[in-house]
């Protein structure tokens, strides 16, 4: 671990991704707002303001991706399923091996989203074992060492909130935005979807409209940028340990 804290340092000065003694106080009502946004904003791919956004949240996501290659193996996982059964699996095998199993976005990418219109499905120049990695398999590959096994945010709601908040301090401010679209939207709207709530209220596993997690939708995949103000919002949902 100690390895992975001193080549994080390269994009933030301190110790903060490690989110020490840091509690996720999930804000209902926030992550509501966000998933209604992210469900109700178009794909807007072509807009520019969005495409600068998301030009330095790749740029940004290439240059962590290659610092990480420089100590470690990350290799595109060909096997049926998912790499890894738990955050706990995948913790133990990175630190113990300082190899990472990536589940490639060719294998599996969200819902309805049409192949060439995501700015994150653009190839890039990295080849592994014959696998031509797009900038979302990147994404993937440091947001799990950067974002979950830095910060210690398991799979759950509070992990994935504790793991975006961690990555995100990796970001310049425009990437930024492109960063909390790509991990808080789309959590949010895993969680918190109007397909999961009536009304305002999240149905219960005793309701026979529940969906338990393995059987909901991921969200549709969509170029989009929240306001700043959202990402202030967002560090809300976090306090320390007095």
């Amino acid at each position: 671990m100690e390895k992975l804290i001193r080549n994080s340092r390269i994009f933030v000065n301190d110790n903060s991704c490690l989110n020490d003694g840091l509690k996720v106080l999930v804000n209902e009502k926030f992550c509501m707002s966000v998933s209604d946004f992210y469900e109700d904003t178009p794909h807007l791919h072509n807009l520019e303001y969005v495409v600068k956004c998301y030009d330095e949240f790749k740029r940004e996501t290439y240059i962590q991706f290659s610092e990480l290659l420089k100590n470690y193996e990350i290799l595109p996982y060909i096997e049926n399923g998912q790499p890894y059964k738990s955050y706990i699996e995948l913790k133990n095998s990175f630190l113990s091996t300082n190899r990472l199993f990536v589940f490639l976005t060719e294998n599996g990418y969200g819902e309805n989203t049409k192949p060439s219109s995501h700015p994150m499905l653009e190839k890039t120049d990295f080849i592994i074992n014959e696998k031509q990695f797009c900038y979302n398999d990147l994404f993937r590959a440091v947001h799990d060492i950067y974002g979950h096994i830095l910060s210690g945010g398991n799979f759950s709601l509070s992990g994935e909130l504790l793991a975006a908040n961690s990555h995100l301090k990796m970001y310049s401010k425009y990437a930024k935005l492109a960063a909390f679209t790509e991990t808080v939207a789309q959590i949010s709207w895993y969680f918190y979807g109007r397909h999961l709530r009536k009304g305002n209220k999240i149905i219960q596993p005793n309701d026979t409209s529940y969906l338990s997690p393995d059987k909901r939708p991921y969200s549709e995949q969509k170029a989009i940028i929240f306001p700043f103000e959202m990402i202030e919002l967002f560090k809300l949902n976090f306090s320390y340990d007095n």
